[in-house]
């Protein structure tokens, strides 16, 4: 059973994530980096510090040994995806890229495992598709991986995108 600050995690994550834009546009981006932090200390599965060690592939395989529930991928995805709006925000580019990267996998593969996921995925999926097809950003040599791009495909065939 869980506990009350399980039940809590995605709630308190969610808030948390909201309050993010804000507080960039306030121009108070270190609290928006302590907002992330603390999104990050309620997601309990992997370390904030892993996931920003790991790519995208990496850190799909490992969630892929460690199993967790569809929707716990899908709000790491969240969280990666909070990480690359802030990054962007504070102007890096590159890490603000492999954010979204990693976050575009990890949608991918919450919703490729769990269909339920389809829908609330689809927008973050057409977004995050979107922002790494950058043209302006391509200098960077950030490009979702052929495992990401196969994914991609299956889930666009399956779904129908």
């Amino acid at each position: 059973m869980p506990t009350e600050r399980e039940d809590q995690g995605p709630t308190e994550i969610a808030r948390l994530l909201e309050g993010i834009p804000a507080l960039l546009e306030q121009g108070r981006g270190e609290e928006a980096e302590e907002a992330l932090e603390a999104a990050y200390r309620h997601y309990a599965t992997l370390s904030r510090s892993l996931v920003a060690a790991a790519d995208a592939d990496s850190l799909a395989n490992l969630l892929e040994l460690v199993q967790p529930p569809p929707r716990q991928v899908a709000l790491l995805a969240d969280l990666l995806e909070a990480e690359s709006f802030l990054r962007l925000r504070q102007g890096d580019e590159e890490r603000a890229l492999h954010c979204a990267h990693k976050a575009l996998r990890l949608y991918l593969e919450a919703a490729l495992h769990d269909p339920e996921l389809h829908e609330p995925v689809a927008q973050p999926v057409a977004y995050l598709t979107e922002f790494l097809q950058d043209e302006a950003l391509s200098d960077l040599g950030v490009r979702p991986s052929k495992a990401t791009a196969r994914r991609l495909r299956e889930y666009q065939e399956r779904f129908g995108e």
